[in-house]
């Protein structure tokens, strides 16, 4: 399967929505849908694995 993360300026909690994941959360549902692994990635963390992607979607990460 697919691994695509969706880099974004900050995880947002649930349910809450941004100016910078309003095009995001519609992206990653569709991706789904589709069969895709796909994530909002949080452009400053520390946590992520980088690598374990296949493909980022680099937009305008900003905070």
């Amino acid at each position: 399967m697919t691994r695509i993360g969706i880099v974004v300026a900050r995880p947002q909690p649930a349910g809450i929505e941004t100016d910078t994941s309003l095009d995001a959360v519609p992206l990653v549902e569709a991706l789904t849908r589709r069969g895709v692994q796909a994530e909002m990635t949080p452009w400053r963390s520390r946590d992520v694995d980088w690598a374990s992607f296949d493909l980022l979607v680099i937009r305008s990460p900003w905070d």
